[in-house]
């Protein structure tokens, strides 16, 4: 709500090779909001009408991963206010008297970086987990302890369950024929941590045996303690 601060924050973002669009209060910025696509909302929180909390709160409901800097004066020694604009989504809390404009400019391409990264993430996620679904040969993914992480479709199949979510509630060591299978592929599996093309006798959901073939390796945590075995089998 001061021409002054709008004026400058409006300077460094051209200077910094930016397009914006400055607001007077939150009413307005929440019209702006309504017609534009922006990369980064930069907001006070102290406005007439609608505070920065409100902006801050439309634009989670527009996109819960915009991005949001918080630019104030007046709540700088407010911790509650602090703690509820993080917890709001802002990406970042910057007070009046310790940044100037340049600073705020910073904080926003931090956070529109950072936006960046998570989107390809999660394309990179969705991508694998493509993949995963797709691939014709079972892959899995199970515990030390004995049970199922995760498993894909054709893993699924395979043993002849109905669903993933059914075989995900099942023990690993109901899919083998014989206790001794299980004991004996898990131990090879702690003493060489990897497997390659072993053939082994499995059960169905429904009790009957087939012969498949595994390979399998062991995924140890910083401590070198087992985490979980992951693999992949074909029937044979």
């Amino acid at each position: 709500d001061s021409a002054v601060v709008r004026a400058a924050g409006g300077a460094a973002v051209r200077a910094a090779g930016y397009e914006g669009d400055a607001a007077e209060d939150g009413a307005r910025a929440q019209s702006l909001l309504q017609t534009g696509s922006y990369d980064v909302v930069i907001t006070d929180l102290q406005m007439p009408g609608v505070d920065g909390f409100g902006v801050l709160e439309g634009v989670k409901r527009r996109d819960p991963t915009g991005e949001v800097v918080v630019f104030t004066g007046t709540y700088a020694d407010d911790s509650e206010s602090i703690i509820r604009a993080l917890r709001l989504g802002a990406s970042d809390f910057l007070v009046k008297s310790a940044c100037g404009p340049q600073q705020v400019v910073w904080s926003a391409e931090r956070a529109v970086e950072r936006r960046r990264q998570r989107e390809q993430l999660t394309a990179a996620q969705e991508r694998y987990r493509d993949l995963f679904d797709r691939i014709p040969i079972g892959v899995y993914r199970t515990t030390p302890d004995g049970r199922f992480i995760d498993a894909n479709p054709a893993f699924t199949a395979i043993l002849g369950y109905p669903d993933r979510a059914t075989l995900l509630a099942a023990k690993v060591l109901d899919c083998f024929e014989t206790p001794d299978d299980h004991r004996s592929w898990q131990e090879r599996l702690e003493r060489e941590g990897v497997s390659s093309g072993t053939v082994l006798r499995m059960r169905r959901f429904d009790g009957t045996l087939l012969w498949v073939e595994d390979s399998a390796h062991l995924v140890r945590g910083g401590g070198g303690d087992a985490l979980y075995y992951e693999g992949a089998l074909q029937d044979v």
